[in-house]
């Protein structure tokens, strides 16, 4: 009878302890947060697909200890984008960031500024990769360090 209860005992404490393990979040896995971004930014001057604007697209990342603050401005968007979202995934020193809008039935465009941040990560070189659904839109390879501050400018195909 004593070994009985001990057992029982033993089996509550670990399907305990795997149970508050399972719902523990894991705060220094890589994660993309603090999402946010403009309005749509010139209302009255959205543009048909088509046509192209003066509008200079430049992603800017600024180190903030083992994270990345990341503002994509001039990010083309439909002028009615409904949600807009950001997730990014790493894979060793890859990391594919996926940007998106939730509508896409508009017939106009116009720049936005889309940010968020990414990490914790390590200091060192990363090859990003930024996606609009299944299409490569950009790539270009940052060097991590505690003082990176740079500005990328993105070039239209």
């Amino acid at each position: 009878m004593k070994t009985r209860k001990i057992i029982l005992v033993t089996i509550t404490a670990i399907l305990t302890i795997f149970f508050i393990n399972g719902c523990t979040k894991d705060n220094n896995a890589f994660r993309l947060d603090n999402i946010s971004h403009s309005d749509c930014k010139n209302t009255k001057k959205s543009v048909a697909v088509n046509q192209s604007s003066d509008e200079k697209e430049v992603i800017e990342i600024k180190a903030d200890q083992q994270y990345l603050n990341i503002n994509h401005v001039n990010v083309y968007f439909t002028c009615e984008p409904g949600k807009l979202t950001a997730d990014a995934v790493l894979n060793d020193t890859v990391v594919t960031i996926s940007e998106a809008e939730q509508k896409h039935d508009v017939d106009c465009i116009c720049p936005f500024d889309l940010n968020y941040r990414i990490g914790p990560l390590a200091y060192g070189k990363y090859y990003f990769v930024f996606m609009r659904g299944a299409m490569e839109y950009t790539h270009f390879t940052v060097d991590f360090h505690a003082k990176l501050d740079t500005v990328i400018e993105i070039n239209p195909n």
